[in-house]
């Protein structure tokens, strides 16, 4: 474990907000901590797994390297909606018929990159620190992924039409150095388009601890709206559109089930109450309720279109 200044200011002085077990994997024979800068406010983690260590909370069975692979048909349909929703955004980008060049960092297994490159439009590259899920998404797909760190690949100046972090930026432990590639690696005018969990959504606030958000010891940061501006504009980036349109509900029930696993609920019942939420019908009569989330951006997942000025 290392310990680390704020990103943000360099301050080491903080306040401990949580001390909370991997709750994604429900191990909980050791505490991650997560803490408040007494500075500037900035929520991360720390001490926190170094670079040698974090593999490990990274395991083959991580939802994220086998959505397709899940046996519940369902939530393979509710991920596949997933893919088609970030589709749209991107292709909504495009000029005319023209696509161009797209990086997606921290791809995984490929799911979306191979969703856009069925549709002719896009030259896709993806970069994967998983050994595991690199290999599916250039054996299974034929993508171009890089294993290793976005740093490492040497990609050319000024390259690439469009670049997407979904889900990634809060796992990464120098998110400043990666937007800096990242801004290296476009065009100008170029697009950057991010999810990443809110910390100013109503999910936040009610579940505290067992937030899907905070997910310790993966997530190195928490951040708000205000953070996610900071980071985008001292990076060249002038945000067009934020909305909470994607994975609004699914990241509801992944923190229910956080609090469920912390309150000691067995497994099976777990899996049970989560299967009767996610069944068509439950999904049906909440969409409204959630839908008002996405409207007042109270939802617990951003997604964030912004462009190289």
């Amino acid at each position: 474990m290392e310990s680390v200044p704020c990103i943000f200011c360099g301050s080491n002085s903080y306040i401990i907000q949580y001390q909370i077990p991997d709750l994604l994997l429900d191990h909980k024979e050791e505490l991650f901590s997560l803490v408040k800068c007494d500075h500037c406010g900035l929520l991360y983690q720390n001490p926190r797994p170094d670079r040698h260590e974090i593999g490990r909370y990274y395991p083959k069975e991580y939802e994220s390297y086998n959505q397709e692979r899940s046996r519940n048909c369902l939530m393979r349909r509710v991920n596949q909606a997933g893919i088609d929703k970030r589709s749209r955004i991107i292709n909504s980008l495009q000029k005319g018929n023209k696509g161009g060049r797209l990086l997606d960092i921290g791809c995984s297994t490929g799911l979306f990159l191979n969703k856009l490159q069925q549709s002719k439009l896009w030259e896709v590259w993806g970069v994967e620190t998983s050994e595991y899920s690199v290999k599916i998404a250039r054996e299974q797909y034929h993508l171009n992924v890089f294993h290793g760190e976005l740093s490492e690949g040497n990609f050319q100046n000024g390259f690439f039409d469009v670049v997407t972090l979904w889900d990634v930026l809060e796992h990464l432990p120098d998110p400043i150095s990666t937007l800096s590639e990242v801004s290296r690696i476009t065009k100008p005018h170029s697009f950057l388009v991010l999810r990443v969990p809110n910390f100013d959504s109503l999910d936040a606030k009610l579940f505290r601890s067992t937030w899907e958000g905070i997910d310790l010891p993966r997530h190195y940061y928490v951040f708000s709206r205000n953070n996610i501006n900071w980071l985008l504009n001292r990076n060249g980036y002038e945000v067009n559109k934020v909305s909470c349109s994607i994975g609004t509900y699914p990241a509801f029930l992944l923190s229910l089930r956080f609090y469920l696993t912390a309150r000691g609920i067995e497994n099976s019942m777990r899996q049970k109450i989560i299967q009767i939420l996610n069944h068509p019908i439950s999904r049906l009569l909440s969409a409204p309720l959630f839908y008002i989330y996405g409207l007042f951006m109270l939802g617990s997942e951003i997604t964030v279109v912004a462009q190289k000025k």
